[in-house]
């Protein structure tokens, strides 16, 4: 996900921007993580979900670029290097405004269903 919110904007950055970062920029973070278990243990299945935050000194801007993220990233699917097949879904999106700072804040979050072989 991480390389294609990189071709979206200059700026991607896990949790906060740095102070010197420019806008437009994106930053990602994990909010939960919950893998499968039954009686016999692990399924090889879990469910997280990401949020995708998109900061722009504009409203057009910001809403510009929450739908790239939405439209670029929804239905995503692949397979990450540790072997799990991830598929990426919208599950929320949100429009803010930081009044104080005059920048604009949209915040797409996804849900991301993995399936990795277990092998018993």
């Amino acid at each position: 996900m991480v390389v294609i919110l990189d071709k979206i904007v200059a700026d991607v950055a896990p949790q906060m921007l740095d102070e010197e970062s420019n806008l437009p920029a994106i930053t990602y973070e994990v909010i939960d993580s919950i893998p499968d278990k039954t009686m016999d243990g692990p399924t090889g299945k879990k469910e997280s979900r990401i949020e995708v935050d998109v900061w722009a000194l504009s409203y057009a801007d910001a809403r510009q670029l929450s739908a790239k993220v939405s439209e670029d990233v929804d239905g995503l699917t692949g397979v990450c290097s540790e072997g799990a097949k991830h598929t990426f879904y919208i599950e929320d999106i949100n429009q803010l405004k930081d009044p104080d700072e005059g920048i604009y804040h949209h915040m797409v979050e996804f849900k991301v269903n993995s399936f990795k072989s277990i092998n018993n």
